[in-house]
């Protein structure tokens, strides 16, 4: 967390964006687990917490894999691959499709 703060902060001081009061960050941390759920299982647990998706959505989404330094553009994406991923998985039966794949529903 420190550490987005930081870099966010020196970016703001280095091209002279000052501003009086900081945006807030919905923060995700996570790991690659890709097992069947494990993805959902995190969202779920931070849900619980309420801190991350969980907690106030108004920030700017910053997603940090666990035991990995790196951020940005690419790791959200990543993350929101593997969140779609784990959504459309049918053994989650979250979502349902009629028509062989052609288009999803929530299950009922």
């Amino acid at each position: 967390h420190k550490r987005i703060w930081l870099s966010r902060r020196l970016y703001r001081e280095h091209h002279g964006g000052r501003v009086s009061e900081e945006e807030p960050i919905l923060f995700v941390e996570c790991t690659r687990d890709d097992t069947a759920g494990g993805v959902l299982r995190e969202v779920r647990t931070q849900f619980a917490r309420g801190v991350g998706i969980g907690g106030d959505l108004a920030g700017t989404l910053e997603v940090h894999f666990k035991d990995e330094n790196s951020a940005g553009s690419a790791v959200k994406r990543e993350w929101f691959a593997l969140v779609s991923d784990a959504f459309l998985a049918s053994e989650e039966g979250l979502l349902v499709s009629t028509d062989r794949g052609g288009s999803v529903r929530p299950a009922a």
